[in-house]
């Protein structure tokens, strides 16, 4: 029986392994994950390297069954195919589970959030250590389509706009994953438009 008043550690050993071989347990479709959030994580993955090892269980036949990462696995091989260079193997922690039912349990754990950055957070935390927002961050940064919006309207004239360029037309482009989400956001659009007169914008559909 589980004691309940300890919290026991489940990880065995820290091992690299061949990511291309790993079986899963959940299912296509099992995640929603979005053109736009492919394209944040595969370039993460380029501008920050492979920093999150994978958690994994080995049954007794030694296959190895990956508890999350699973999104992860297949834009490295798209990755490796647009000619990045991607290590044969990667690290992985190996948890301790008694069968596949109790490693499926660990991956509806994994696939949960239990915390998510707020914009004040994330400005606090930039803050703090001296970070600048640009496009690699932003890019990598998990946010929905209105709090990246958001999050825009928070952030100071990068520096070259206030120079050379500041007579110059400066244009933004945010692409919505579906139109619903751009109806969402067309009362802050309305809000700019009506602050900065001599500003407009443009929507199209189906295009990237």
């Amino acid at each position: 029986m589980k004691n309940k008043n300890t919290i026991k550690s489940r990880i065995i050993r820290t091992e690299n392994i061949n990511w291309k071989q790993l079986k899963f347990i959940q299912q296509d479709g099992f995640k929603e994950h979005t053109a736009v959030n492919k394209s944040k994580l595969k370039e993460s993955l380029v501008a920050n390297g492979f920093a999150d090892a994978f958690n994994v269980w080995q049954d007794e036949n030694n296959d190895i069954w990956c508890l999350d990462g699973y999104h992860r696995k297949h834009d490295l091989e798209e990755l490796e195919c647009e000619g990045i260079s991607v290590p044969e193997k990667l690290p992985a922690l190996f948890i301790d589970c008694n069968d596949k039912a109790e490693a499926a349990a660990l991956v509806l754990v994994f696939s949960s959030r239990y915390a998510k950055i707020t914009l004040e957070g994330m400005q606090a935390f930039m803050n703090i250590y001296d970070l600048q927002i640009n496009s690699e961050i932003f890019n990598s940064i998990n946010l929905s389509e209105i709090e990246q919006f958001e999050m825009l309207q928070t952030l100071p004239i990068p520096e070259e706009l206030t120079a050379v360029g500041k007579e110059k037309p400066a244009t933004i482009k945010i692409t919505f994953s579906n139109p619903r989400q751009l109806e969402a956001a067309m009362p802050m659009i309305s809000s700019l438009l009506e602050e900065f007169p001599e500003s407009f914008y443009s929507v199209s559909c189906g295009e990237i």
